[in-house]
């Protein structure tokens, strides 16, 4: 590594450097770091979608439009004593 080019500035995340030089509005740097953490957190990530459901009449009708509705849980696959066949050998 070359001296002089500030190796711990090369190891922190693109979006950290950026925000440290753009100033933005504080709600809006509010809103950007909760994204960050709730999206890196499964539970807060899919805790997103149903606060968005609770807010919806409360938030202006074009935008509530925009929130999707409760959306079905994917099925299951085969369960692993599952028989399987394979079509199209002759055997």
């Amino acid at each position: 590594m070359l001296p002089g080019i500030g190796c711990a500035e090369f190891e922190r995340p693109i979006e950290l450097r950026i925000e440290q030089h753009i100033k933005r509005p504080a709600p809006e740097r509010l809103l950007r770091k909760s994204l960050r953490r709730a999206s890196a957190n499964p539970a807060g990530f899919d805790a997103l979608p149903e606060t968005g459901r609770a807010m919806r009449p409360f938030l202006p009708v074009a935008l509530g439009r925009k929130i999707p509705n409760r959306t079905a849980r994917a099925k299951t696959g085969p369960t692993p004593g599952t028989l399987r066949r394979v079509t199209g050998f002759n055997v």
